[in-house]
């Protein structure tokens, strides 16, 4: 993905900012109408400031939904591609893990040698049946 990810990123923040303070936002033309329809969250005037000074911005994401389709498309397409890498890798490391464990059946302790810390998306056989 490319360029338009922090333009995107920026516009996607300014809608989320409407969200969160509860404003409606709806255009009619080149003309950008906000209505706050939810009371309970806080103060407004912020939001409304921030939306208005960037209201190009707002309704350029609001007209243009194909970028945002083909931003979801590219995004889904590499999420995709990133699943089947990890998932070929995760095979070829249990592959390579059991053949390392049958070659060296005596050898205890972290295959990786440094604990395999628990946040981590691969563990070694051995921290895995070890953990607490």
């Amino acid at each position: 993905m490319g360029g338009i990810d922090e333009d995107l990123d920026r516009r996607v923040g300014l809608l989320h900012i409407a969200q969160e303070a509860g404003i409606e936002l709806t255009r009619n033309g080149k003309k950008l109408r906000m209505k706050q329809v939810v009371d309970d969250r806080g103060d407004p005037h912020l939001a409304f400031r921030i939306l208005e000074n960037n209201k190009a911005d707002v309704l350029g994401i609001m007209e243009d939904s194909k970028s945002v389709r083909q931003w979801l498309l590219d995004a889904r397409r590499e999420m995709t591609a990133m699943h089947n890498k990890i998932n070929e890798t995760m095979d070829r490391w249990i592959n390579v893990e059991r053949m390392y464990i049958a070659l060296n059946p005596d050898d205890e302790g972290c295959l990786c040698r440094d604990g395999c810390p628990d946040d981590q998306i691969v563990r070694c056989v051995w921290c895995a049946g070890n953990s607490a």
